[in-house]
């Protein structure tokens, strides 16, 4: 701004786009354009030219020739007025500078060449392969029996216990889960893991735990988790019935600031798989951040996919930034009736 306002009368715009008023002389454009391919925050030029009686469109073409060339920065002109400007469309296209009659046609431009960059980026990025190649394929035969026994036994949705061996199959991450068929081994698998501790239905057929009242949070001791036990049955019999309530799951209770997100995928009909990404919790069909993306995605295709939500803003905006390397929390997954699996918040 501070190099604009030496050059420019005190009028100017003082914004984008740069105005350099209608007597500008080749000389100001040129200083303009200098100025503006200089700012790190400007990532192309468009230079409009409107034919007053005081300038000149050929002589302005001739000084925007050393511009041809910038350093990672495509620069377009927009010189409007048909043929009296024709001779400096004429310069400026020999030197390699694109013309265009109009400048929402050459904003049109940019965003192509933007597409096309994008784009490219994307298929030229070689996706990360697993340190020992052998060691995942091995990994998926566990994957493959907890799916195998779900579908054999009827079921298209995994118990959360099921979601989250799933997912350590594939090395992701997940909280440590004790199944508890009784009272007693409930109790039992809190002194293990120690307490405080979250204990959370175990059901076959309930995907959404807070829908039957089926998680108790921050249990302190044996009488808490008896209670809890006690009390989450008492509601699935009352709700749904007592042979949907298999027992529970005992957890420790982390304490993590953070944010709750949605993985998932189905198969559609006409795409085919389709991934799934957005802010989780209970309110997730309430607010509706999702971006959806069709596999196989690298590194890069997977990030632009997070990146097209809400909750992407929010990890960036943290101190310090999320990291963005790979870890999940699972609580439930649903078996597709072709084997895909989908790992579902609830």
């Amino acid at each position: 701004m501070e190099a604009l306002n030496r050059i420019l009368p005190p009028h100017w715009s003082h914004n984008n786009p740069i105005d350099v008023i209608g007597d500008a002389g080749p000389d100001r454009y040129a200083a303009a354009v200098d100025i503006a391919a200089k700012d790190p925050n400007s990532d192309g030029l468009l230079v409009i030219m409107t034919p007053q009686g005081m300038t000149s469109a050929t002589d302005i073409a001739e000084k925007l020739k050393p511009y041809a060339k910038l350093n990672g920065k495509p620069i377009l002109a927009s010189w409007m007025g048909g043929a009296e400007v024709a001779a400096g469309e004429s310069i400026l296209n020999r030197a390699n500078i694109p013309t265009f009659p109009y400048p929402d046609t050459a904003a049109r431009a940019f965003h192509y060449m933007w597409r096309y960059s994008y784009n490219i980026k994307g298929l030229y990025e070689t996706p990360m392969l697993a340190d020992d190649p052998s060691q995942a394929a091995l990994d998926r035969l566990p994957a493959d029996g907890i799916v195998a026994n779900a579908r054999n036994h009827g079921r298209t949705v995994l118990t959360e216990f099921e979601s989250k061996q799933l997912l350590a199959a594939y090395g992701i991450p997940t909280v440590q889960t004790i199944v508890a068929g009784s009272e007693s081994e409930a109790v039992e698998a809190a002194g293990k893991i120690g307490y405080p501790v979250v204990v959370k239905i175990h059901s076959e057929s309930i995907t959404h735990k807070t829908d039957v009242v089926g998680v108790r949070l921050n249990l302190r001791d044996a009488s808490e988790v008896r209670d809890a036990w006690r009390g989450i049955l008492a509601s699935v019999r009352e709700k749904v019935g007592a042979e949907h309530f298999l027992g529970v799951t005992v957890q420790p209770m982390l304490r993590l600031d953070g944010y709750e997100v949605i993985l998932g995928s189905s198969v559609d009909a006409q795409f085919g798989p389709v991934l799934l990404f957005g802010s989780g919790g209970q309110l997730v069909e309430v607010y509706k951040d999702r971006s959806l993306g069709l596999p196989p995605l690298n590194t890069t295709l997977a990030r632009r996919m997070m990146e097209q939500t809400r909750i992407f803003e929010a990890f960036r905006s943290t101190r310090p930034p999320a990291r963005r390397s790979g870890c999940a929390r699972s609580t439930a997954g649903a078996v597709q009736p072709s084997g895909r699996r989908a790992a579902m918040d609830s």
